[in-house]
């Protein structure tokens, strides 16, 4: 089941956040993924702070051995093609979710196993990506609209992302 968490940054630590991001972005770092409309940028660089606070927050509500693994930003616009998350279930260290909305001007709610989730400039939802559908309503981005996340994807200390690049289950149980 998932948990939304409402303004869980403070002002210095989402400076910090949009001031690694716009560095990043001003040096070309970042891919862009023009089927789902979105660049994404590794944000392996995010003070440990930021990631304690966060795996703090995991670990306190999905258990003591959550870590966080991977953190990447990431921005929906038109400007890289048209915005889309279609619904799915997770298949790459995603066990647990912590999805962070950094900031938007476009209304995007997600929606985790049919609920919907409105989501405001520095909150956030926690859910188990591998376990829970979830997904994006169909929407037409305007020039200049834009909605900007961070993703923390957490997994347990077992987890098969600890040994191994590939996903070990077959496509079909995907």
């Amino acid at each position: 089941m998932y948990k939304k968490i409402n303004q869980f940054f403070n002002k210095e630590e989402i400076q910090e956040i949009l001031d690694l991001v716009y560095s990043l972005d001003q040096n070309g770092e970042g891919k862009v993924y023009r089927a789902t409309g979105r660049k994404l940028i590794g944000l392996d660089l995010l003070s440990k702070n930021i990631k304690n606070k966060v795996e703090s927050y995991v670990k306190n509500n999905y258990g003591n051995e959550i870590i966080v693994k991977d953190i990447g930003y990431m921005k929906f616009s038109k400007e890289y093609g048209t915005p889309k998350l279609l619904p799915h279930k997770d298949d790459y260290a995603c066990e647990v979710v912590f999805d962070y909305q950094l900031r938007t001007n476009k209304k995007w709610d997600l929606f985790i196993e049919g609920n919907r989730v409105e989501l405001e400039d520095n909150d956030a939802v926690v859910f188990e990506g591998e376990k829970e559908a979830h997904w994006r309503e169909k929407v037409i981005f305007e020039d200049g609209e834009a909605v900007e996340m961070i993703c923390f994807n957490c997994i347990g200390k077992d987890h098969w992302r600890h040994s191994m690049i590939e996903n070990p289950m077959p496509e079909i149980e995907q």
